[in-house]
């Protein structure tokens, strides 16, 4: 299994920002043990900031929110982000490779 197969993509409709101009959603969600959490949360808004300069149509740092209510070993957090209108597929592919490379720099291995 490929490392990125643990990922899902939401699909949303276009939206407009707050001054009108058309965006596109480029979400994502992944599944991450329960024992990395404390880990991956501050990881994650931090690399949120910073992707806004490394991924040129991510128009703000994405929100880190929890996916899922359930209990168990591992839990599901999504990245809601909004990308230039157009171009949600493109920055989704960059933002989950930046994502799943700087997880595994911190040895946090997504959950199946």
């Amino acid at each position: 299994m490929h490392a990125l197969d643990d990922w899902r993509v939401v699909r949303r409709p276009q939206q407009r920002g707050a001054g009108g101009a058309q965006l596109s959603r480029a979400d994502v969600k992944l599944k991450i043990p329960v024992a990395d959490l404390n880990r991956a949360l501050p990881l994650l808004e931090e690399l949120g900031k910073e992707a806004v300069s490394l991924l040129p149509n991510l128009l703000e740092p994405w929100q880190v929110v929890g996916a899922s209510s359930e209990i168990g070993q591992q839990t599901e957090l999504a990245l809601l982000a909004k990308s230039c209108f157009g171009k949600a597929a493109e920055t989704r592919l960059r933002l989950l490779t930046l994502v799943h490379e700087r997880l595994a720099e911190a040895d946090i291995i997504l959950a199946d």
